[in-house]
């Protein structure tokens, strides 16, 4: 039996879109990718994509190369993973991108 796969993005992984291009940024890491702005684009819609239907997002945009260079990126750098199991219900725990602040007085 084909089962799907899918690529799920760390919550850690924030993306900055840009005028001309954008960046995803490790924020435990404290390092960051440059990304053309339609990537960028598609990856902040959700977290979770089924990998074929991501794969074919992309061809919109980018050959097939490009779309495998990508993805090799993404699992390499430890951006996203790969797995069986649809994780977008919200199984995996969120980044908070809230800010608190201390009072200090």
């Amino acid at each position: 039996m084909n089962q799907k796969k899918y690529i799920h993005f760390f919550s850690n992984c924030q993306i900055v879109i840009g005028y001309t291009r954008s960046i995803i940024l490790d924020l435990q890491r404290s390092d960051y990718w440059y990304l053309p702005n339609e990537l960028a684009k598609i990856i902040t819609q959700q977290s979770t994509f089924e990998l074929l239907d991501f794969r074919n997002l992309l061809s919109r945009f980018f050959d097939e190369q490009d779309i495998t260079d990508f993805i090799d990126l993404f699992l390499n750098e430890e951006l996203a993973f790969i797995s069986e199991f649809d994780y977008s219900n919200g199984r995996l725990p969120h980044f908070s991108d809230s800010l608190k602040l201390l009072n200090l007085n």
